[in-house]
């Protein structure tokens, strides 16, 4: 999944499977409470899992916030229609020094776009 030229249909039914999928986590860490000899493990695996899918959903969510809104989804500026005015679809133009209080954020952003395969996006 490469969030790079995703429709807003495909964020919602990506938000919708993650949703999904962190309510069976949620079944599994109560169905795990009951058993007592694996439970803590099965406890930490689910509640762990359950972080990561709630960190997964929020970037997501706010992915479709900034695609809804015509901004980048690097760095959540308008787009512009020419490369050589600012951000265009795929292409962020922002690059913030180490110093800006917004370069660890964009820089997240960015490699988190890229390190996503984009499987989901041919479908």
């Amino acid at each position: 999944m490469n969030y790079v030229g995703w429709s807003r249909m495909e964020f919602e039914q990506e938000i919708r499977r993650l949703r999904a999928v962190l309510e069976q986590a949620n079944l599994e860490r109560d169905e795990a409470r009951g058993k007592w000899a694996t439970r803590e493990t099965v406890l930490v695996e689910a509640l762990t899992r359950e972080v990561f899918l709630r960190g997964r959903l929020a970037a997501l969510e706010e992915l479709v916030r900034d695609a809804s809104a015509g901004c980048c989804m690097t760095c959540s500026w308008p787009l512009a229609k020419e490369p050589e005015d600012g951000c265009v679809p795929g292409n962020c133009s922002y690059r913030p020094s180490p110093e800006c209080h917004d370069y660890q954020r964009v820089v997240a952003r960015r490699e988190a776009l890229a390190s996503v395969p984009k499987e989901a996006s041919d479908e």
